[in-house]
């Protein structure tokens, strides 16, 4: 460069009036940019410097080269506080310049935005450079030098300096101040550290140009349309081609587009199809038993090639092998678990294989009883021998694999094979095995063996549950039948016709009689209202009325009434007093303990009033020609109207009712007998007593929805001494899951060998799998218990709760947390080796058949989560002294399982969230203010249901200790009052005492 005569590094701590530089020409052009704003000039016209710096489009005057740089000298020293001590200290060094700059920007450069990320590119030494500065929230400062020409006559001592000058320009530089000052783009998506700098280090370099004579700053100038050169920050390819993809979505949308997650198509179900159901039953252990199994079959059969063939021939071999089954059980139960496979070598692919199992394991039901007494046998032996455990583990292990292959054929083929179905049903309810197994489990809780095969016990009792209660599809048939059956209407969910509680329909009603006495409500199917002030179960339902709130308290009581006369005027004015406190805030809100005294125009007799409500004359709105409702608002009767027509009676509730009416009853001291008698002993007469007792109930053929509940009730009743042991049991298994060890790829997965941790990865799965059941075990029995009657869905909710569930709960939900999304999407590292893999290695054809396809969603761990929700939701809903037992970090847990879309997650998350807002902060709201949209989104809300704010939250927490002590004593007289004998196993019994014995204590009192 001609003008360059000497370098000189500058400081960014150093005052621009010490330099001597000397003047440039007029001609000059200035290129200016810093990290957010851009700004160009030429000669002393700086307007459009300024309102590019700035944003702001106003004019300012001219300023000159020199108060350019006093500008900058302001900028560098006033406003980013820099010392002088720092100046000194780096210019002790002899670092050269370009060295000490990269130095320092590396040095600071801390931020993630930031992180090596973006390099300032470098000019030639003929350019001056400046670089971007970089501020951190402390006071760190960067002293980087900056390399200025001084060959150019520039002479910065004529600047002006003086504080008038540093005044004027002190709004200028607090605007200054206030631009954000990032060192690096200012995008989403960084520029990859893979990019070649060398794509921006021409057009988008930090400089200033000295020399605008030159042909390329001449050719620079002059390129483009209206010599416009480009400042914006550089953009990444990536991120360029997102901008542009969505901008053209914006532009084809009519309407705004909520922000996108990854939709999970799946929905819950408790049985998806028999090839993943019966996958889940082995373990890698257990695959070293096919040969034995396999070998045991060639020896009982003459003709396994005709006994695949020929139907006749497989029933007669069959029989055959049950008939000695005493004779040789070994043998015998190996020859039966290889048929309830499917004789896996004779097949030629996965789906005839599936269809054999469905043959076999339909033939295999009619000996089912025999099944399962061997099945008792073995596992007792299990339970109380102490020689040859091994063996008989084994035997254990296939008597439990051929009843589990026909309980899930079963399942599957309900709707298609009724009458198979059916008599499998019965032999499992007359052989009491879901009892045998509930109490198998108890046992081990206190005597812990290896060779009873818990997880096992536990995959089967889930699957037999599911058979003798029902799926999905039966539960919603058996509910439509049962509110049929005791005249009630069920409301579907997803109707768009809102409903009202009776609690909430009782708030109301109280309000509405608290404002206006002699109004005559509308009739419903509530029962009447009694006295029970001095009953326990009045804190079973507290219906929150506005009348009953705090806060009546402290509002103005109605003194006047607008009919009587005004006033007449003060005599002399009133002094308003003023304080030097807070002044009082006046409150607009009617007292609701006090009724109307305000007139209402809407009479019939006044013409306006016909006017305004035309809708009466067509009979869509209540009839207004009672007479005891002609002081009655409108608005008032309306709304009366429409709550008392789409008011909304469950089954839950009524039997509530009816447990409630005899539990005062009790407490009152009028004593009723109730007989609860044996299926031998029905009476006819005894079905009035207790509508909701199905036992009792006489019918020649019983449809199949009061089989069911007759199912659930016998259940109950047997096991309701071992639910304790069982809850433990299973929330212990799904503790186990909080040890696991995830692992994933990273990069290309086909270059990594699993060997060594498919051990490893086997536990993890068997665990999972085992969550699996024993969430849906509990879920299974919540739901079809809250059916059968909501005294025993509540037993045992309280026993799950008592167990710390939502500690456990709470423990699982951190635990995947941070791996949920990777889990679902199966992007872990999964084990290799599966029952279908294994059966395809005994048949060339089915090996060379078989193929691996990897699931789109980890349906074990979706299901799982969906599981432990419903069952949190189900512990805790409409009871706020379980709501306390909640983390105060349950929000943060609940948003991170918020990030796909899945319906059947959200659900339950939402209506968790939905109760507990109430008592929660604004800050919590705003934090959570996606799960609160997503409550009036995705959940179903009430007519009246302020959910957000409208909880009285003191009366709440007041009541809240009551309404779990009365819910325990209702429990414990249900319990007692229907399953006497149950109840006696758990130490309880009825005390009775003479009045002889009372005077006795009396005196004994007395006397002390």
């Amino acid at each position: 460069m001609t003008h360059m005569k000497e370098k000189q590094n500058i400081f960014r701590s150093a005052s621009l009036n010490d330099l001597k530089v000397e003047k440039k020409p007029e001609n000059l052009v200035v290129e200016f940019r810093d990290d957010t704003k851009t700004a160009t000039t030429q000669g002393k016209n700086l307007n459009n410097l300024q309102s590019q710096v700035y944003g702001e489009n106003r004019s300012r005057k001219q300023l000159s080269n020199e108060s350019l740089l006093n500008d900058l000298d302001n900028i560098l020293r006033t406003k980013l506080n820099l010392s002088n001590n720092i100046l000194n200290g780096s210019h002790s060094g002899s670092m050269d310049g370009d060295m000490l700059m990269n130095r320092n920007i590396s040095k600071y450069n801390s931020s993630p935005i930031l992180s090596q990320r973006f390099t300032p590119a470098r000019h030639s030494s003929n350019n001056t450079n400046y670089d971007s500065l970089g501020m951190d929230a402390g006071n760190d400062i960067l002293s980087d030098p900056l390399t200025v020409d001084t060959s150019d006559n520039l002479d910065i001592n004529g600047i002006d300096s003086d504080d008038d000058n540093n005044a004027a320009e002190e709004q200028e530089d607090e605007a200054f101040a206030n631009v954000d000052e990032i060192d690096g783009p200012i995008t989403p998506n960084q520029l990859s550290p893979k990019e070649d700098k060398s794509k921006f280090s021409s057009k988008h370099d930090l400089s200033i140009q000295n020399d605008s004579s030159s042909p390329k700053s001449a050719t620079k100038n002059n390129t483009g349309a209206n010599n416009i050169i480009d400042y914006n920050m550089p953009v990444g390819e990536d991120f360029q081609k997102n901008l542009d993809r969505r901008a053209s979505e914006i532009l084809d949308e009519d309407g705004i587009k909520r922000i996108s997650k990854p939709n999970i198509k799946w929905s819950l179900k408790d049985f998806y199809n028999l090839k993943d159901e019966l996958e889940e039953w082995f373990t890698g252990t257990d695959y070293c038993q096919l040969g034995q199994i396999k070998s045991a079959f060639k020896q009982r059969v003459s003709d396994p090639a005709n006994f695949v063939a020929d139907v006749e021939y497989r029933n007669e071999a069959i029989n055959e092998i049950f008939q000695n089954l005493n004779k040789n059980l070994a043998s015998s139960i190996q020859a039966i678990t290889y048929i309830s496979m499917g004789t896996y070598e004779y097949v030629e692919n996965v789906d005839i294989h599936l269809g054999t199992i469905r043959q076999n394991n339909i033939m295999l039901v009619d000996h089912l009883p025999p099944l399962i007494e061997v099945f008792k046998e073995q596992a007792m032996s299990c339970q109380n021998d102490t020689r040859n455990l091994k063996r008989k583990t084994v035997l254990l292990f296939f008597t439990s694999t051929v009843l589990y292959y026909i309980i899930n054929t079963c399942i599957e083929q309900r709707d298609k094979s009724t009458e198979d179905v059916s008599r499998a049903i019965s032999y499992i309810y007359e052989k009491k095995l879901m009892k045998f197994l509930t109490e198998y489990i108890e046992h081990w809780r206190w005597n812990s063996r290896l060779s009873m095969r818990i997880r096992n016990m536990i995959l089967l009792l889930f699957k037999t549950t599911l058979l003798q209660f029902g799926n999905e599809k039966i539960y919603k048939d058996t509910k439509k039948k049962i509110y049929r059956y005791h005249g009630l209407k069920e409301t579907n969910n997803k109707c768009e016709t809102l409903t009202i509680s009776p609690l909430h329909y009782e708030a109301f009603r109280e309000d509405l009689t608290s404002r206006f006495p002699n109004y005559k409500l509308p009739k419903t199917d509530l029962p009447e209202s009694t006295d029970d002030s001095n009953s326990l179960s009045q804190f079973l339902e507290i219906p929150r009325s506005k009348s009953r709130s705090v806060i009546n308290a402290s509002l103005a009581i109605p003194e006047k009434h607008l009919a009587t006369p005004f006033p007449s005027r003060p005599s002399s004015p009133v002094l308003l007093q003023f304080s030097d406190g807070m002044k009082p805030r006046k409150s607009f809100q009617t007292n609701m303990t006090y009724p109307q005294l305000y007139p209402m125009d809407d009479i019939p007799d006044n013409p306006l009033s016909r006017v305004i409500t035309p809708l009466e004359d067509l009979n869509v709105l209540p009839t207004r020609n009672d007479e005891h409702n002609s002081d009655i608002p409108y608005s008032v009767e309306e709304a009366a109207g429409i709550l008392s027509d789409n008011l909304e009676i469950k089954l839950c509730t009524k039997q509530l009712w009816y447990e409630r009416n005899l539990f005062m009853s009790t407490e009152r001291g009028w004593k009723k007998e109730i007989e609860i008698v044996n299926d031998s002993d029905i009476n006819k007469n005894n079905i009035d007593d207790d509508p909701y007792n199905y036992r009792s109930l006489i019918w020649k053929e019983k449809p199949e929805e009061l089989q069911i509940m007759n199912r659930i009730d016998t259940y109950y009743m047997d096991c309701l001494a071992s639910f304790n042991s069982l809850i433990f049991v299973l929330l212990q298994t799904i503790e186990s899951n909080l040890s696991n060890v995830e692992y994933k790829y990273k990069g290309d997965p086909s270059g990594y060998d699993t060997s060594l941790i498919q051990p490893q990865l086997e536990i993890v799965r068997s665990k999972e799998i085992l969550m699996r059941s024993c969430s849906g075990l509990l879920r299974v029995l919540l739901k079809w218990f809250k059916l059968n009657h909501v005294l025993k869905f509540e037993h045992l909710a309280s026993l799950i709760y008592d167990f710390r569930y939502i500690t456990t709960c709470s423990s699982i939900l951190g635990k995947y947390a941070d791996t949920y999304c990777d889990k679902v999407l199966n992007n872990m590292i999964e084990p290799d080796r599966n029952i279908w893999k294994e059966c395809s290695q005994s048949n060339s054809v089915y090996l060379k058949s078989f193929s691996e396809e990897k699931r789109k969603y980890n349906v074990v761990i979706l299901s799982s989560f969906a599981y432990l929700l419903r069952i949190l939701r189900a512990i805790t809903g409409n009871k706020t002294h379980r709501l306390k037992s909640l983390p105060l970090s349950i929000g943060l847990l609940f948003k991170r399982y918020y990030k796909l879309f899945c319906l059947d997650v959200y659900h339950p998350i939402l209506r968790i969230v939905r109760e507990l807002t109430p008592f929660k902060n604004k800050r919590w709201k705003s934090e959570h203010m996606d799960l609160i949209s997503g409550v009036y989104l995705y959940e179903k809300l009430e007519l009246i249901d302020n959910w957000v704010t409208g909880k009285d939250i003191a009366g709440e927490l007041n009541d809240a200790s009551g309404q779990e002590i009365a819910l325990r004593a209702l429990l414990q007289f249900y319990n007692f009052t229907h399953y006497k004998h149950s109840m006696e196993e758990l130490g309880y019994s009825e005390k009775s005492m003479s009045n002889v014995d009372i005077t006795a204590m009396e005196g004994n009192y007395s006397s002390m």
